[in-house]
């Protein structure tokens, strides 16, 4: 506390509540006392402090092995030790009444023999089998709840939850539960390993249908393929007949084309030949044609002998050319 001259200032830290109390016969004031100062008067009040925030009650092992752990005894009659803890914090607004009950010493005392004993009376509900079944325990924890804040309400604090930590039975049970177990264990095996064998025999028809289905689809397409192969085959043997047929028939063709051309040429030719020895006897025919040839001749003749007689005059003079041309022209 802090004094002044007449009056002193008490603080409430945070995280606590304050609760004052008149020394001077007013009692405890009926409210809580959140963090902060307030002015009295020196020697006039009392301020007590409790906690604002969540406080334990712990059941744990000690030092020595399991002393502190929660004996419980269960439905079906096993002793069980459990190590668990209950958050709790004093209710809103009645930590006064805490102090107006005398009990601002021993108050987490209380809470904890509260607790135990409702504990004892909820956790004894559950068979050995159900501390080891989830849905189950935890069904019978939030019971456990409800009717803990119940116990607890005289007392001015709240459960906030129920905690298991660790569950552990005698040493002969722990070794029944554990063969127990191992038998469910070996049980669930068989289970697996018959359920797998079913699965495997399942997918045994399975594989064999789609193994059927499949050398099915294989035979079909083989099938479709040898049917393709055949239709191919057919037509490109169409194919090569209506190519030789063509191939024979343009050529056929093409010799007669060349027949009738080669006909054509050989009595153009001919005709050719006729017309140029026509004209050729045209020409020679002519006047021109006519000296033409006689001149021709008279240079082609060669003669190795004359006897001239001068006396006759029809005998032309072989060494001149124009009288040799008369020769050979009749004139």
């Amino acid at each position: 506390m802090l004094y002044g001259a007449r009056w002193c200032v008490h603080r409430v830290a945070p995280g606590e509540v304050g609760v004052r109390v008149s020394e001077w016969g007013g009692g405890v004031a009926l409210r809580d006392y959140g963090p902060g100062l307030y002015l009295g008067l020196p020697g006039a009040q009392a301020w007590y402090a409790l906690p604002a925030g969540t406080e334990q009650a712990r059941w744990r092992a000690d030092a020595e092995g399991a002393g502190g752990l929660l004996s419980v005894r269960t439905q079906d009659g096993n002793e069980v030790l459990v190590a668990l803890s209950v958050p709790f914090h004093v209710r809103p607004g009645e930590a006064h009444r805490i102090v107006a009950d005398g009990a601002r010493h021993d108050w987490r005392d209380k809470v904890r023999a509260r607790c135990e004993a409702q504990l004892l009376t909820e956790l004894g509900r559950l068979s050995s089998e159900e501390f080891f079944d989830s849905d189950a325990r935890a069904a019978r924890l939030a019971e456990t709840l409800v009717h803990l804040d119940e116990a607890l309400a005289d007392v001015h604090v709240e459960a906030e939850a129920v905690l298991i930590e660790d569950v552990r039975f005698p040493a002969a049970y722990e070794k029944k539960l554990q063969e127990t177990q191992l038998e469910g264990l070996r049980g669930k095996m068989l289970a697996a390993k018959s359920e797998v064998a079913v699965v495997e025999r399942e997918l045994g028809r399975e594989r064999q249908a789609l193994e059927r289905d499949l050398l099915a689809r294989r035979i079909e397409l083989d099938g479709v393929n040898a049917e393709r192969k055949r239709a191919a085959k057919q037509e490109l043997e169409e194919l090569e007949r209506e190519t030789a047929r063509y191939v024979s028939e343009r050529g056929a063709l093409a010799e007669r084309e060349y027949a009738a051309q080669a006909l054509e040429g050989e009595r153009a030719l001919l005709a050719a030949q006729g017309l140029e020895a026509k004209l050729r006897n045209a020409v020679y025919a002519s006047e021109g044609g006519r000296l033409y040839l006689a001149q021709q001749a008279a240079r082609a003749t060669r003669l190795e002998a004359v006897t001239l007689d001068s006396t006759d005059p029809r005998v032309p003079n072989p060494l001149d050319p124009a009288a040799m041309t008369r020769l050979f022209t009749g004139e």
